[in-house]
Formats: C-alpha cells, structure tokens, sequence
C-alpha cells in the first residue's frame, strides 16, 4: 500500500517516490525507474544530464553553451533559435530573420532599423511618434500633439469628433450621442437618448433631467415634471401632489382624503392637513376619530377649550371615556386594559409603569414607595429581587449578593451570583462579573485570558510572546514580527519578502525572497542596499548621483549633470555646443530642446513638442494654444489654453474649452466646472448675473427658482425635507428602506451611526 499523493508504481513491482524519482516507458513491463535530478528520459531511454541533452526524443552529446531548437542541437553563443529553425546570429526572432532590438525593429516580421528613440512600428514599417501618427497600420503627420485617430483616420478632438468612424469638424470638441454619428458637447449640449440632443441644455450632471415625453432635456433649478407634463416653477407652482397635480406650497397643501389626494388652502403659514380642510398645530388640534354612523371623520378644534376624544371632540372638563382621571398614570413599559362605559370605546388601554403601578379593573393604582410587582405578588424592593416572575432574597443564605439572569435555557434558577458567576446573553458562567469579557460569543477571564485579533482566546502570556496570527490551509500559526513574516500561511525569515505570487521575485519557485532591510532586487538579480540605491533595470545606481542616468533601464554617463530620460530616450545638454533632444544630437550653444529637435529662443517658440516663429507672417507675437499657436489682433482666441478658435468676434468669449456669444448666450460656473446657457437668469457665478434673491436662491452658482432662502446642497435646493436630504455636501432623494446621513456619509437607517448602540 503507498499513497499516491507522494509515490507511483513504476513497472511491475518498484514504487518510487515522485518528489525525486519517475518511471520512463510506457508498457508496465518495460518500465524503469530514475533519478530525476541527475538522468532524464528521452524516447523511453534513460541518460545522463551531464553527458547527453534530448530535444524532441533525440539524443545528442551534452555541451554547456548548447540548446535545442526543435529536434536539433545547436551552439546558443553563434546563433539563435528561431520559429524551429537555427539562424546564424545572435538576437531575438522576426520571423525567419533575427535581428538586434537594441538598434532595430520587428514590424509585421519585417526587420525595420530604429532610427530614433521614438521610432515604433505602424503596420511593416516604422514611424517617428512625436512627429506622426499610426491609424491601423498607415501613418500620417501629426498635427497636433492630441492626434488621434478616428478608424484610418487621423483628427483633432480639439476641434473635430469621431463619431462610428467618421470625422466631423465640432468646436471645442465632442462626444458622440448614443454612438449614432450625432457629436455634440455635453457643456452646452445633452443627449436625450434614441437619437435627441437637445442643443440649448447642457448636460449638469443632477441637474439637467429628460422629459421623455418627446425626449427634451431640462434644468431642474426651472422646472418640474407632474402629471406627465413639464411645469416651470412659479407660473404653474412649484410641487407636484401626488404626481398628478401641480400646486404652490406657499398658498396650498397636499392632502390625504379618503384614499385619494387633494388640493387644500393653507389657513396660515404653518399649516398642516386635516381631512378635507387645514389647521394651525399652534393653535389648533386635528381629532381624526370614529363616529358610529358616518365612520372615519376629522375635526379642527381649539387646543385650549378643547380635546380629541375617540368618539369626537369634547370640552376639556369632561374625560374621554368616563373613566375616573385619578387611575390615568401614563408609564412606559406595560398596557393596562380598563373597561369603560363608552359605547363607542367599551375597552381602553392605559399605558403604565409596572414598576410603581399597577393595573386593576378599574385602572392604574399607583405603588407605595420601595413596593414592586412581580407576578401577582407585591414584594418590597430593598429585600427583594423579582427574578422569572418569582421573588427572590437579594442575600443567599451564604451572604452572597443574588442578581437576576433571565432568557438562558440551561440556567437551573434565573439568578446569579455576581462574585464568583457572570450573566451573559442569558447564561450563567462561573468568572466574577469583574472579570468576565466577550471574545465573540465565548466568555472568558481577563485575569488569565486574552481575546485575539481572530477571535480565538489564548493565555495572555502566549499572546504577549506571539501577537501576530498567520492563517493557512494547515490553520492558524502565531508567531512574533521580530522573528517571521507570514507568506502564503506559511512563516518565513522577518522582513523577507514574500514570493508565493510575484512574477519578479529573485529566487523563483521559493516562497521566502530577500531581506528587504539588506538587499534590493533588479530585475531579478539581488543587490546589497545601501543608503539611498536604486535598481535601474537589473543593476543599482544612486539617483543623488548626477554623473549617472538611468533611461529605459540602463544607466548612462551623465558628465555635465544636466541629462534626463525623456520618454524612451536621453534629452538634455552635454557641453556648451551639443544639446540631446531626444536621442537626437543638435549642435548650438543657444538652443533649446522642442521634442526631437531644436529651437532658437530667441526667434523661435515651442508648443508641446512643436516649433512656430515667434512673429507670425502678419508681424504678430505668437503664444501657444496648447500644441499651435495663437496670434494677437489676428481674430484668434485660445480658451483653457487647449482649444484654439479663428474668425473671432468683439462680443465672443471663452467658456471653459468653448467659445460662446456675450449677450445671446452667458456662462455659468458650478461644480468646477464651467456650462453655457441659451438664456439669462439662470446663473449666479459671475459679477454681470442678475437674479431676484427676494424669490429665488442661488447655489454653486445656479439660480433655483421660487424659492427664497432655500437649504443649498452643493449646486441643488432642498425644495422639501421630507423627501430630499443633503449629506456629506451631495444631495439625495429619500429611498425604500429609509437612509440617514451618519458623519457626512450616507447610512441605511438601520445600521448605527457613529457610536451609537
């Protein structure tokens, strides 16, 4: 018998260990056993590893600079494998070919020289990234630094769109509108859905809405959606009841009427719904009661003469249901049912304090001081304690002090001795309540005991010495950080790092690495660390250095100290007449680096990567629009520093990224950002917007109308509390289940908040 989880069969009779040896055949009869770490197996024929080498079941004499390439042997410091096939020459593979990739590229397996360090490959051949741009394997100039490609291609999101593949000229920029080849630009636009824009709405996000009655958007801080049509507040109201009628919270309720909603007049400010009319709670109480031949019915009454009774509204000198007033004692934790005269009501319930009251059939009696109730018994408090509806002595017979403990099931009395038992969750255990704690469900003794971060109880001299937990699939090991880490539930060297699952680890296939203290790893090579080292590719240089570089993972001299790795390549002056731009050397001791090549500053300018003359052909200075430039008095505009615009008028302005008309259209900033609106009023953010803060209220520089002094939250009103709240400065409609807002976060009502029990 062997377990076969360690060790197989290996022909007719031999068991061998899998961990060091396996079988080599395939008929039982013929199979033989070997070492796996000195011989090998090659076409059910045993060898040596340190004579023989086998490539694809043929043997061939073992050398240390050989490898196989297929079923061949060949000399891996003179040639290459390539695609089953030895090539003279050492490199990497393309196709048939090898080349270096230190100075060429591999492009659809046509070996292309690089002649830059930006040089990449488009399709066959090879393109300069700074200067062109590759759209599925064809390349064209780049025009811009933003150039992108739209399928085959190339174009400006600046000032284009690309919407299913195709290329349309749009100011500022723009996204397409449910990919249907409809660009627009959400800052002034919004995209209604199934093919609407609406082009005088932008798109703020909780502010614009879609009436999807005929797919139009609109601003919440002017309208309101009721009874399937769109309102504007103010001329129709500004709620909506029921979601049916438009009304003015200012002038009328919504109420609740025999199961349908209506339209009442306020009679104050402060009024509130009383059936089919109002009432002011300051003055007024609503008795919604039941009389016996009509049914369900309100009444408005006076709070100082009168009061609501379950039959109907009666004079303050007279009690609800003639029971005798002296037996009403209200309490907390009990209900006492007292049978009255009343028709209408023959039985009331009484809320009591069953502590110092209690309930007889003519009503609630109250307690002599230092009495209590405990089943049908008066028992006095000061020697008592009432304990599963039984009264019990507060001493033992012993001295000991005697406390209740109810709800446990296998308690033999529901009481307990404090000094020496604790009461928990109903259960009686023998720790004084002193010392007795909770580790999850499990009572334990703090004296001796510790509750650990997983829950376990352990002796606090254990936890002291092995604080840290290492859980596994053999189960949970302590152990001390001073001495081990924790790996893959298995405990390593301290400050080792851990390999089970890093592609790079430096000792591969062993799941303790390196001190992370002592040594760094380079690309899988370790190094010693010392004082402020780095790994640069697979060795270690000293950044602080400034006579050494390190670029694309190697480290290059840096004699003057004033190159950087740009990119994928090493810009930056090497003497006072040779400057690096990009890999590409230029010769000049006043010039400057603008991408691959060089500029003149005195004469020239650069605009991301791109040079320009600093005076236009016009005689203009020039400045930069993000990757071109803008010349003054020359009908240009650059806004955001991005978005270049010509033919500009006097009354055009900037908006953000887009260039709208003062005047006709205004600019409003809220939530960072910045939105163009086809009419005036709307806005509150700059100094030449006019609103009537007698009427409206203005938040994050949105106007929201008919409502004066509102509750901002962010850029939204709260038009009514009872269904919208702010928290955390973002503002949310009331859901099912109820939510509350807990330390400026949003909670289910459910859950506590903070430190709340």
């Amino acid at each position: 018998m062997f377990s076969t989880a360690t060790h197989d069969c290996c022909g007719a009779k031999e068991i061998i260990d899998r961990s060091t040896h396996a079988c080599c055949g395939h008929a039982p009869s013929y199979s033989s056993s070997y070492d796996t770490t000195t011989h090998g197996c090659c076409n059910e024929e045993i060898y040596d590893r340190s004579e023989n080498e086998c490539c694809q079941d043929r043997l061939h004499i073992y050398s240390a600079e050989s490898a196989c390439c297929g079923s061949s042997l060949f000399e891996s410091t003179l040639s290459t494998c390539c695609d089953g096939h030895v090539i003279n020459g050492l490199g990497q593979c393309c196709g048939s070919e090898v080349y270096n990739p230190e100075t060429q590229l591999c492009c659809g397996l046509v070996v292309n020289d690089r002649t830059t360090a930006v040089t990449s490959c488009c399709g066959n051949a090879t393109f300069d990234e700074t200067l062109e741009i590759c759209c599925r394997g064809q390349k064209f100039p780049r025009e811009s630094d933003g150039t992108d490609c739209c399928n085959q291609t190339p174009y400006n999101p600046d000032n284009q769109a690309c919407c299913r593949g195709k290329v349309s000229d749009y100011e500022g920029g723009a996204t397409c509108c449910h990919g249907d080849g409809m660009p627009y630009n959400d800052h002034r636009s919004t995209c209604a859905g199934n093919h609407a824009l609406d082009y005088s709405v932008p798109n703020i996000p909780g502010i614009t809405q879609i009436y999807t009655a005929n797919l139009t958007a609109y601003l919440s801080t002017e309208q309101f959606e009721c009874g399937g049509e769109l309102h504007y507040y103010g001329a129709d109201g500004n709620a909506c009841c029921a979601n049916a009628v438009a009304y003015d919270t200012s002038t009328d309720l919504c109420c609740i009427y025999r199961m349908d909603h209506i339209i009442v007049p306020r009679k104050t400010p402060n009024s509130e719904c009383c059936g089919e009319g109002s009432y002011d709670p300051s003055e007024e109480g609503c008795c919604n009661h039941e009389l016996v031949v009509d049914g369900e019915a309100y009444e408005v009454y006076d709070l100082l003469t009168h009061q609501c009774c379950s039959d109907g509204v009666r004079g303050m000198d007279s009690n609800c249901n003639d029971v005798p007033q002296c037996y009403e004692e209200t309490g907390s934790n009990a209900i006492c049912e007292v049978h009255t005269q009343s028709l209408s009501n023959p039985t009331r319930e009484i809320p009591f304090d069953s502590r110092i009251s209690i309930c007889t059939p003519s009503g609630v009696v109250a307690l002599i001081e230092g009495l209590g109730v405990c089943g049908s018994e008066i028992y006095n408090q000061d020697e008592d304690i009432c304990c599963g509806g039984k009264t019990w002595s507060k001493l033992h017979v012993s001295g000991r002090e005697r406390r209740c403990c109810e709800g446990g099931l296998i308690n033999p009395y529901p009481y307990y001795f404090p000094r020496e038992e604790t009461c928990i969750h109903g259960i009686v255990s023998s720790i004084p309540e002193e010392y007795a704690s909770l580790c999850g469900w499990t009572v334990y003794d703090s004296r001796y005991d510790e509750c650990d971060n997983t829950g376990s109880i352990r002796r606090k001299e254990e936890v002291a010495a092995y604080p840290e937990t290492c859980i596994g699939p053999n189960g949970t090991i302590y152990y001390n950080e001073a001495d081990h880490s924790c790996c893959d539930g298995q405990l390593i060297q301290a400050h080792h790092s851990c390999c089970s699952d890093s592609p790079d680890c430096c000792e591969p296939g062993n799941i303790e690495g390196f001190n992370t203290e002592t040594h760094i790893c380079c690309a899988g090579t370790l190094k010693e660390k010392h004082g402020g080292y780095e790994c640069c590719g697979s060795e270690r240089y000293m950044p602080e250095d400034r006579s050494e570089l390190c670029c694309i993972d190697q480290i290059h001299e840096n004699p003057t100290g004033n190159l950087y790795c740009s990119g994928r390549s090493i810009s930056g002056r090497l003497n006072s007449q040779t400057i690096m731009c990009a890999g590409k050397p230029h010769h000049g001791n006043d010039i400057k680096c603008c991408g691959i090549e060089a500029f003149n500053p005195e004469s020239e300018i650069c605009c991301k990567g791109f040079k320009y003359p600093k005076i236009s052909e016009q005689g203009n200075t020039q400045t930069c629009c993000k990757s071109v430039t803008v010349a003054a008095n020359e009908g240009q505009m650059c806004c955001n520093g991005t978005h270049l615009y010509r033919d500009v008028t006097d009354d055009d302005r900037c908006c953000g990224n887009l260039r709208y008309t003062q005047g006709v259209e205004t600019c409003c900033r809220t939530g960072d950002e910045e939105y163009i609106m086809a009419a005036e009023g709307q806005c509150c953010s700059g100094e030449g917007d006019t609103w009537d803060s007698s009427r409206d209220t203005c938040c994050d520089g949105l106007v929201h109308r008919e409502i004066a002094n509102g509750q901002c939250c962010g850029n939204h009103v709260i038009r009514d509390p009872t269904l919208e709240f702010c928290c955390g400065g973002h503002f949310y409609h009331q859901l099912q289940g109820g939510m509350k807002c807990c330390n400026d976060e949003l909670l289910a009502t459910i859950l506590p908040c903070g430190n709340e029990d």
